[in-house]
């Protein structure tokens, strides 16, 4: 409902009681989302986040992705984990004033490391606000999945996403 409300224009987006609502059914649709694809056949860790570059990709952006060691992990750390791709890439789309992201995924014993990294304009972490991309994409989903998220940025010298599973 709080969606629908946005969309007609019957909603604040800045009203910080509706940015919680948000949150929350995103937290649900989320949580419902990982139960069909527990269900399903989920991709693995590498088919989640090359489905992540493929669609960069379709939108125009260049990725140049590398994968070291890979190692299975469960269905909803994997799909978290592509979800947070996505959302960082999309990121660097609309915000990095660059055409080319990074993307390496690396194997660390029982878990995965993925870093997505931009050359383009940055910003000062502490000087914006966490959006619904930064909070809910990146950090809350992998979170959620029993992973962490970190950004480093500086103003001039691009974004590194580092996605962790587990944490």
């Amino acid at each position: 409902a709080t969606l629908t409300a946005l969309a007609c224009g019957r909603a604040d987006p800045g009203d910080p009681a509706v940015r919680e609502r948000c949150a929350r059914e995103a937290a649900y649709l989320r949580r419902l989302v990982q139960q069909h694809a527990e269900e399903d056949a989920a991709p693995g860790t590498a088919a989640a986040v090359e489905q992540a570059v493929r669609s960069a990709e379709c939108l125009g952006l260049r990725v140049t992705a590398q994968y070291r060691d890979l190692v299975e992990i469960p269905a909803p750390a994997a799909a978290a984990l592509g979800s947070a791709v996505t959302e960082a890439l999309n990121n660097v789309l609309r915000h990095a004033g660059t055409g080319h992201a990074y993307v390496t995924v690396t194997g660390t014993g029982g878990g995965v490391e993925v870093t997505v990294v931009d050359r383009g304009t940055g910003f000062d972490p502490r000087a914006v606000e966490k959006g619904l991309g930064l909070r809910s994409s990146i950090h809350g989903r992998m979170r959620e999945a029993g992973g962490a998220a970190a950004v480093d940025s500086a103003p001039g010298e691009g974004t590194r996403v580092e996605l962790r599973w587990p944490a």
